[in-house]
C-alpha cells in the first residue's frame, strides 16, 4: 500500500543582513575615540615637530655660515623637553657628538638666561697645553680627550641676582661641577657686569659658592704614583694634630679623599649675602673665624 502523502515542506530560511555599526556608534566607543585621539595627536606633534626643525635648521645655517669651517650633520628637536639638539659639529681641531640647547635668551646682547649641555667635545691631546700633557703622561695613552659639559644660569633682572651651574666632564679622567649664586650684578651692559667685579667687587654679595670634585681615575693615579698619597696623608696627620675647629675638619676631608679618592665637594654658604669688599676686612681675623662666618665646609666621599 502507497503511501500518498507528500512530507511537509520546510519554511525557506532567510539570511539577516549584516548590521554595520551607525556612525553614531562609532562616536559613542570610547575605544574608537581614543585611538582616532591618539593618532591626530601624533600626527599633529610629527607635523609640528618636523616644522621646527625645518625652521631651527635654517637658522642655525645662517650662524653656521659666519663661521669659518664649521659643519654640522643633523638638527633634532624633542617637544616633551623643548630643547634642540644640533648633532655632529666640527671643525679643523675638534669636533662635537652633539650640543643641546634647552633654554636661551635671545632678546639680549648679554643673555638673562641660558641651559644648554654639550657631549663628546673630541679634542687632540697633541694640541693641549704641557701642564695638561705632563698631568695625562702615563695615566691616560689615548691621542684624544673626550669632553662633556652643562652650564646653566639665570638672571633676575629686579635682584640682579645671579644664579649658575656649571659642570665639565672628561671621559674616564674626572667631573668638576660647580654652583654660584651671586647678587648686585649689573647685567644691563657688559661694562656693568664686569665693572662690578673689576671695582674690588663693590655692590657684590656672595649667596654661596660650591665645587665637586669626583675621580674616575686621575687622582688615584697620581696619588698611588710613587707613593705620593701616602706621604700626603702623613703630613696632613701632623697639621691635623696642631689644628682645631673647622680648619682641623676641612684636614679630615682632604685626608679621607687623599686614602681613597672618590670625590670632595667645598661649599661656602653664609647666613646672609656676604659682600666680596668683605674679605679685605677678614685679613686680621684668625683662620676658624673667617671659615664660620663664610659657613665654609668640605665633605669627601659623599
Amino acid at each position: 500500500m502507497s503511501d500518498n502523502t507528500t512530507p511537509e515542506s520546510k519554511p525557506e530560511e532567510t539570511q539577516e543582513p549584516i548590521k554595520t555599526p551607525s556612525k553614531k556608534a562609532f562616536k559613542m566607543n570610547p575605544l574608537y575615540n581614543v585611538g582616532a585621539g591618539l593618532l591626530i595627536m601624533i600626527f599633529s606633534v610629527c607635523y609640528y615637530q618636523a616644522e621646527l626643525e625645518s625652521k631651527a635648521k635654517v637658522k642655525i645655517d645662517e650662524k653656521i655660515a659666519k663661521m669659518s669651517d664649521t659643519s654640522y650633520s643633523d638638527v633634532s628637536v624633542n617637544i616633551l623637553t623643548q630643547s634642540l639638539t644640533i648633532h655632529d659639529l666640527k671643525n679643523d681641531k675638534s669636533s662635537l657628538e652633539s650640543l643641546t640647547i634647552y633654554n636661551f635668551d635671545e632678546v639680549n646682547k648679554l643673555p638673562r638666561f641660558v641651559s644648554a649641555s654639550f657631549t663628546g667635545l673630541k679634542m687632540s691631546v697633541s694640541d693641549l697645553k704641557p701642564e695638561a700633557k705632563e698631568m695625562l703622561k702615563d695615566v691616560y695613552t689615548d691621542k684624544f680627550i673626550y669632553v662633556s659639559g652643562l652650564l646653566d644660569y639665570n638672571y633676575n633682572t629686579e635682584s640682579k641676582a645671579f644664579d649658575t651651574a656649571v659642570s665639565l666632564s672628561m671621559r674616564n679622567l674626572f667631573e668638576v661641577s660647580a654652583g654660584l649664586q651671586v647678587e648686585g650684578v649689573n647685567l644691563d651692559s657688559a661694562e656693568d657686569a664686569f665693572g662690578s667685579f673689576l671695582n674690588q667687587g663693590k655692590g657684590v654679595k656672595l649667596d654661596a659658592v660650591s665645587m665637586t670634585f669626583t675621580d674616575f681615575g686621575l687622582a688615584k693615579f697620581h696619588l698611588d704614583k710613587e707613593g705620593a698619597g701616602d706621604k700626603l696623608v702623613a703630613e696632613l696627620d701632623k697639621k691635623i694634630e696642631d689644628e682645631s675647629g673647622i680648619k682641623k675638619e676641612i684636614l679630615e676631608a682632604v685626608k679621607a679623599f687623599s686614602k681613597n679618592p672618590q670625590n670632595i665637594t667645598l661649599s661656602i654658604d653664609p647666613k646672609t649675602p656676604f659682600e666680596i669688599t668683605q674679605f679685605k676686612e677678614m685679613s686680621e681675623s684668625t683662620g676658624n673665624e673667617v671659615l664660620a662666618k663664610l659657613n665654609v665646609r668640605v665633605i669627601a666621599n659623599q
